[in-house]
């Protein structure tokens, strides 16, 4: 990646005023994204300390909400892969000074669901534990509330999505 980088840096174009028109209009209003960038999104593999996390941010629309809807750091997640995660599927809420969620983690072929729920004390991975895993995370609606399996469905679908061999 750093090559092309380097290779574009030494490049530069000239536009015409017409095409750099449009070039600043997509840059200042960006379409809606289709739905090959959404699939290639969903896809995006992060690279944090040399180690490779699949990461799946899923829009959610709860009720009690804690606010806008947000992403996670790569701080937040290198806390995770230090642990041996190498897929989450999220959803996260940011507040003014709290925050919350939940998240479904691939580990050592099983998947572990986790509360992203904070104050300004620590951050949503900071208290992460790993009890009771399920191979297909679909099994965790079935040892969960029906009300807290409206917001987990689809997180458990996602990752059902993504797991290998499922």
């Amino acid at each position: 990646m750093s090559e092309i980088l380097n290779e574009l840096k030494e490049k530069v174009l000239t536009l015409s005023d017409e095409d750099r028109d449009k070039f600043l209009h997509y840059l200042q209003n960006p379409p809606e994204p289709n739905n090959k960038l959404k699939a290639a999104w969903d896809r995006y593999k992060r690279v944090i300390k040399g180690k490779e996390i699949e990461v799946f941010d899923v829009e959610l629309k709860v009720d009690n909400s804690w606010g806008d809807s947000s992403s996670l750091s790569d701080y937040e997640f290198e806390k995770v892969i230090a642990v041996g995660v190498t897929k989450i599927v999220y959803h996260y809420e940011q507040g003014s000074y709290e925050g919350g969620g939940d998240a479904l983690l691939y580990k050592d072929g099983k998947w572990y669901l986790a509360s992203l729920s904070h104050c300004s004390c620590y951050g949503p991975m900071d208290h992460i534990s790993f009890g009771t895993g399920h191979e297909d995370p679909m099994e965790w609606l079935k040892h969960s509330s029906a009300e807290y399996n409206k917001t987990i469905k689809i997180l458990c679908e996602k990752a059902k999505e993504v797991t290998p061999d499922l």
